[in-house]
């Protein structure tokens, strides 16, 4: 006579199966919880001034007169985050907070892990409307600090962001930047000086910084005679 099995006896793998593909998949998603944020969090872009040219700095009685060429690098270091930017705000500031020159760059886009250099210049001439007003109190405070060969300016970047997920079915953010502030310590020199200490065959205008900068630098100034 054949033995007769338990009863439920033949359901215990089944069920072991079963309590282990769901521990499986809660371990899973409790890993996907944790590592969401950090591929999807967003992180604002790094910018690194990388040279500065300036010329044709003047203090005159009642406006002031700089041209500024640069070359900055912007990357995205989002792992699973696109950055778009419809206009990003570069200012110059003297001392910490006294706007000398705006410019923009627009349609910024930046993919995962992307580096893009970009070149931005500022020029100002007093007669503007769309650059701000220097008052006369630190108009004369410029030309004093210049007459000194010493100057203190800021570089400021400023954007409002939309980071985009590369997947079908999920929303972009729209957040704004923090401003991001470079200090630039500047040497006035003569440019005919400059160009003796470079060699001979050396332009004049010369650009500012030879590797990238992202803090406090010392820098000179080139001064067109």
């Amino acid at each position: 006579m054949a033995s007769k099995t338990p009863f439920g006896a033949s359901n215990i793998p089944r069920i072991i199966i079963i309590s282990t593909i769901t521990i499986a998949i809660t371990i899973l998603l409790w890993s996907l919880k944790l590592s969401v944020p950090f591929f999807f969090y967003p992180q604002p872009p790094i910018i690194k001034l990388n040279n500065l040219l300036v010329s044709n700095f003047r203090v005159l009685d009642s406006n002031l007169v700089s041209i500024w060429l640069g070359n900055i690098t912007v990357y995205n270091p989002n792992i699973a985050l696109s950055i778009h930017t419809n206009q990003l705000e570069a200012s110059i500031l003297y001392k910490h907070d006294y706007p000398l020159s705006l410019t923009t760059v627009d349609n910024l886009e930046l993919y995962v892990w992307e580096k893009r250099d970009v070149f931005v210049k500022f020029v100002t001439t007093g007669n503007e409307s769309d650059q701000p007003i220097i008052e006369y109190p630190l108009m004369k405070e410029i030309e004093k600090d210049w007459k000194t060969g010493k100057l203190n300016f800021r570089v400021r970047f400023s954007a409002r962001i939309r980071y985009e997920i590369d997947c079908p079915g999920l929303r972009g953010r729209t957040v704004i930047m923090n401003p991001h502030t470079i200090d630039l310590d500047v040497i006035v020199e003569d440019g005919r000086r400059r160009r003796r200490k470079r060699g001979e065959n050396s332009e004049i205008y010369d650009i500012i910084g030879d590797i990238p900068k992202d803090g406090r630098s010392w820098l000179i100034m080139v001064n067109d005679d």
